[in-house]
This record gives C-alpha cells, structure tokens and sequence, in this order.
C-alpha cells in the first residue's frame, strides 16, 4: 500500500471510529454528519469523499460484523451440503459457535449498536432489518438442507431456524454487555449443545 492509499485508509478510520462513538452515544438519528466531522477533525468535503451520506456510514461500521457472520452462514450449508452424518453436522455446529463467539468479540461495539438501533426503530435499525432478513434467510436454507439430508430432526426448520437466531442476538447481547459470564469459547460450546437439541442432535 502506498503513502497515499495508507492516508485515504487513516481517514476512513478516523471517520469510522468517530462515527460509532457518537452513534454509541448518541443513536444514529440524533448523530449529525456534522458532529461526526468535527470528532475526526476533517473538512466537510472530507467526509462525502467517502460516504454520500450518513446511513452510508453506518452500514460500513455494520458490515463489519454483518460480512464475517454471513460468511460463516455460507461457509456452514457448504458443510452441511456435504456432511455424511448427525455426528459431522455437530462438528459443523461446533465450529459454527466458535467462529461467532470471535465474530461477537472482535466486532463487539459495533454488534451490540446494531442491537441497540434494531430496538431503537431508527432509521438505521430499518436498514438492519433488511440485513436481519436475509441472515434469517440464510439460517432457514441451510437448516431446511440438514433436514432434507437426514441429518437433523425438526417438523418446522423454519420455526427452529427462528429461535437459533433469536437465541444467538440475545446471547451476544448479554455477553457484550457482561450480562453473561464466562469464556467466551466456553459459552459457543455450551450453545452448541443446547443447538444440538433444538436441532434433534441428541448432543450430551
């Protein structure tokens, strides 16, 4: 990367972790383009270089939780497309958990303020539930395949694909929040199990 690049790249970082302080602090419709500029100290001009507008921004900030979790989404019916066995498709569950648990504590600012604006209904939070949409999606396909194949045991993939959702926002909600106690890593396992049963896994 070159000296010009590596300065568009500090100022991006400078945009974006001004941007989620102030909508940390303040939600996304009481945070103002212009606070954010006068937090990373750039020119107006500055900012609509990067993005045409504040939603723009806060979709960045987002997607950094939103891409690794819908790749490990993807990654999963990969798996479960070719596993042979309920015994594999727990294997799969496992890893699963564990790449979440370090998608929830590398991302863990910008995943409990996704949280907060869903709550919230702002106009950020709208945005977010288009995204909430297809990682449902995503959750159903994939569980709709595991059951096709024979591997999990569910009458309704939908209904079950509802609830592991559910269960994973509010466990990375208490968790970020320190609600919940405990090794992360510790706590994907224990999850996984409790998935196992949701799923007909039968996992002890």
């Amino acid at each position: 990367m070159g000296r010009r690049e590596e300065k568009k790249a500090e100022k991006r970082a400078r945009i974006e972790r001004a941007g989620l302080s102030l909508f940390t602090e303040l939600g996304f419709d009481r945070t103002s383009i212009e606070q954010v500029i006068a937090q990373a100290d750039i020119a107006r001009g500055t900012f609509y270089l990067y993005y045409p507008d504040k939603l723009h921004l806060f979709e960045s900030i987002q997607r950094r939780w939103i891409y690794p979790l819908t790749t490990v989404l993807t990654d999963v019916r990969s798996s479960i497309e070719n596993a042979q066995s309920s015994q594999e498709c727990i294997e799969i569950y496992q890893q699963m958990g564990q790449r979440l648990a370090h998608i929830g504590l590398t991302n863990a600012a910008e995943l409990l303020l996704g949280i907060r604006e869903l709550r919230a209904q702002s106009a950020g939070g709208d945005w977010l539930r288009l995204q909430e949409k297809d990682i449902q999606g995503l959750t159903i396909d994939l569980t709709i395949l595991a059951k096709t194949q024979g591997l999990i045991h569910v009458e309704t993939p939908q209904l079950a694909s509802i609830i592991i959702v559910g269960a994973i926002e509010k466990v990375f909600y208490e968790f970020v929040t320190q609600g919940l106690d405990g090794d992360p890593i510790s706590l994907a396992t224990e999850a996984t199990q409790l998935l196992s049963r949701v799923l007909g896994l039968g996992l002890k």
